[in-house]
């Protein structure tokens, strides 16, 4: 049976992308029954069938609630305002909910772009949201596995299953039933998106096909202020303070579920990375795991070692293609 489509592409203050986010969403070889923009009001759109939401706000929790609570799609396929969709993203990923009823998430291969669009094979690790992850991701065949399986649920969110919402499709009602949840988030919309299937149930595809285009850029939100190694240190200070913000909605999302002490790691190993930059918070050895352990550890560190640490991540995110 055919399924209808929503394509939501949240928008702030990176418009200069935004055409051609567009412009891949009207290329593809099967177009989406529905694409709906949440934006700020002063961004004109082109004309053309395209639902527009006036939104201003930083949180881009809310921004995927308006939108959701809009849509009239089975799945909604996101799309952030810096990335582009290739030109068989809603054909191959539509064709794989028709085919599967039990299918809730799906996410796609990336190919990671420079800001005027050119494909690069690598970037340099920098400290970024998430941390555990490379920008260019991806799986090398189809791995399906159901979202009831902790053990499956976290071996693949370490790998990334989890990472960029514009390459997530999601079914429409697993949304809806946790959107009071989805609505506080500030920063981290695609971890959401991850524990939100989770508890809905169902299965999980991962695919290798790269259909996201995803753009690295000064402007990228999980990767701080650029300007000064000063502004770069206060940026990603705040940045985690709301990443570990939205880590606590997750954990109260998935409390009493076996889903909970994952959310909850996270949380502590973005505590444990706010320290390596000087933020505050208190350092938590529960449900200590390798991922978190090297954050740990680093925050442990006396001062000069963390600037050190800190200051090569500014360099390499200055410099992500060298």
């Amino acid at each position: 049976m055919r399924i209808k489509v929503t394509v939501v592409v949240t928008c702030y203050r990176r418009w200069i992308y935004l055409p051609l986010a567009i412009k891949s969403i009207r290329a593809q070889s099967r177009q989406p029954d529905e694409v709906i923009i949440v934006k700020s009001p002063e961004v004109r759109l082109p004309e053309g069938s395209i639902k527009a939401i006036d939104d201003d706000s930083p949180h881009v929790g809310r921004k995927i609630i308006k939108a959701v609570e809009e849509a009239t799609g089975d799945v909604v396929m996101f799309l952030d305002d810096d990335d582009e969709f290739t030109m068989n993203k809603v054909s191959i990923v539509s064709k794989f909910f028709e085919n599967i009823n039990e299918l809730t998430y799906i996410h796609n291969s990336i190919s990671c772009i420079t800001s005027s669009g050119v494909e690069v094979q690598k970037v340099r690790h920098f400290f970024k949201i998430p941390p555990y992850v490379k920008p260019c991701t991806q799986v090398n065949q189809q791995v399906m596995f159901n979202l009831s399986n902790d053990g499956e649920f976290s071996r693949w969110l370490w790998a990334g299953a989890a990472f960029n919402a514009s390459s997530i499709s999601i079914r429409r009602e697993a949304l809806m039933s946790v959107k009071h949840y989805v609505n506080q988030i500030s920063v981290v919309s695609d971890a959401i998106l991850y524990y939100s299937a989770a508890l809905n149930g169902g299965l999980a595809l991962l695919i290798p096909e790269k259909l996201t285009r995803y753009r690295v850029h000064e402007g990228n939100v999980s990767r701080g202020q650029l300007t000064t190694f000063n502004d770069y240190v206060e940026s990603m200070v705040t940045l985690l303070n709301r990443v570990i913000h939205d880590y606590a909605v997750i954990c109260e999302m998935t409390k009493g579920s076996r889903f909970e002490k994952y959310a909850c790691v996270e949380r502590s190993m973005y505590t444990a990375a706010a320290r390596i930059f000087n933020g505050q918070g208190e350092l938590s050895l529960s449900n200590l795991n390798a991922y978190m352990l090297k954050y740990y550890l680093m925050a442990l560190l006396p001062r000069r070692l963390k600037n050190m640490i800190v200051r090569r991540w500014y360099e390499a995110s200055l410099n992500p293609f060298t």
